[in-house]
């Protein structure tokens, strides 16, 4: 016969005290005194108990209606000028209405937190978060917080919808890097890719982790008959580029945006011209990873609402960082 599970009443029942408080004082409730904590674990690993996690998940929902006011209102941090900065950008854009749309599936609003508003302090930032009831806070892509407002980060959850800025050790949702540049490069040679060249900046390398440039290596490695040549890592330098690119001639280029074109286009005439690929910034009329910012800025939504639920306020001990894999688009299909 299979053996009967422990229960919080089983334990209860030999401690001659109720399940509640079994159940408070396996999740460190202050409540609960230091001394009946380590009775109630010593016993519940003598017993074997085990945590059932349907039932965690119901009494976890069960509290947060009984012990939390409702939250409706998310904070959008943004560190533009005017208010229509952050939507110039296209993946910044389609990130932010993901978002939000998620956030109203879920009976949120966003609001916008504009870090550079004229008049904006460490005191109004603190204020409007209170009077609001702002318990979450969003950080989208293209954010520098300015050096003189610092987060009541012991106050709100918050969550970072981008890798830059890796000091802040924030929760974080952003694209896998390096599964989209694995896909694409499978794609490429599909596509009679022989002479495959990358190209990208310091930036894209620190907003990006270094994923692309250590998938494209990690490839070469393990693709001896396809012909990587050396990447390249440069800024907006005209000359270096033409001077890379007549020297490896790749027939293949992968960039991070399509300005890679514009400072070769002399070099891009006749049957030799390379195919185009984007891992970074998808655009009309190229073909590349779609890294999906609308799933990305759902996904952050999430994360975050869940933190709002819990009461986790502020930087986590241990950072999560979900990575979202992206899709194969043509030319024409975004």
């Amino acid at each position: 016969m299979p053996k009967k599970r422990v229960s919080l009443a089983d334990l209860a029942k030999e401690l001659n005290t109720t399940p509640a408080t079994v159940s408070r004082g396996l999740r460190n409730d202050p409540r609960i005194s230091q001394a009946m904590k380590e009775r109630i674990k010593k016993l519940a690993k003598q017993r074997g108990y085990q945590v059932d996690p349907e039932t965690t998940r119901l009494m976890a929902h069960i509290r947060s209606r009984r012990d939390t006011q409702p939250v409706s209102v998310l904070g959008l941090l943004s560190d533009a000028r005017d208010a229509d900065e952050l939507a110039k950008d296209p993946y910044t854009r389609r990130l932010i209405q993901g978002a939000k749309a998620r956030a109203a599936e879920l009976g949120y609003r966003m609001d916008t937190l504009r870090l550079r508003e004229p008049g904006m302090t460490q005191a109004r930032l603190e204020t409007i978060l209170y009077t609001r009831s702002i318990h979450g806070v969003l950080i989208p892509p293209q954010t520098d917080l300015p050096h003189d407002i610092v987060l009541p980060e012991q106050h709100v959850a918050l969550v970072a919808a981008t890798a830059a800025r890796a000091h802040h050790h924030l929760h974080r949702v952003f694209p896998d890097h390096f599964a989209n540049m694995r896909m694409l490069l499978e794609e490429v040679v599909k596509q009679g890719g022989k002479r495959i060249g990358l190209i990208t900046t310091p930036d894209m390398k620190e907003r990006q982790r270094n994923g692309p440039l250590a998938a494209f290596l990690w490839f070469a490695a393990e693709h001896p008959e396809i012909r990587c040549v050396p990447p390249l890592v440069i800024g907006r330098q005209a000359s270096t580029l033409r001077q890379w690119f007549v020297r490896h001639k790749p027939d293949a280029l992968l960039g991070p945006d399509s300005w890679i074109v514009e400072e070769i286009q002399d070099q891009m005439q006749g049957p030799a011209a390379p195919m185009i690929f984007l891992f970074g910034n998808q655009r009309e009329g190229f073909s590349g990873i779609d890294e999906l910012p609308e799933i990305i800025g759902a996904a952050a939504i999430d994360l975050l609402t869940s933190q709002v639920i819990r009461r986790e306020t502020g930087i986590p001990r241990h950072p999560k960082s979900v990575l979202i894999a992206g899709e194969f688009r043509r030319a024409g299909e975004i």
